[in-house]
């Protein structure tokens, strides 16, 4: 499905699942279901958005709380600032 978009004409594509495609995602991972993370085996992952804590700390991701929806829009909209190469948002991702 993802191949049929036209990815130069879009900014962001919100989608659940394709764990195993390579894009730029955010891994969701909720505490309660104790399933392994994602990300030690997937260097597409940019960020982690958890409502628990991580067995494993990931020192180069930025670890974002899942009900902050705030927290996490505000580095979607930095994380496309910096794929722009616009650097008012470095520090933040």
């Amino acid at each position: 499905m993802l191949n049929e978009l036209d990815l130069e004409t879009l900014d962001l594509v919100l989608v659940e699942g394709f764990k195993h495609s390579h894009f730029p995602k955010i891994e969701l991972h909720r505490a309660e279901i104790k399933a392994p993370l994602i990300f030690p085996n997937d260097n597409s992952i940019i960020a982690i958005a958890t409502d628990g804590e991580l067995a494993t700390q990931p020192a180069h991701l930025p670890v974002l709380d899942l009900n902050n929806i705030q927290e996490i829009t505000e580095f979607i909209h930095c994380y496309l600032k910096i794929s722009r190469r616009s650097s008012e948002c470095a520090s933040q991702v």
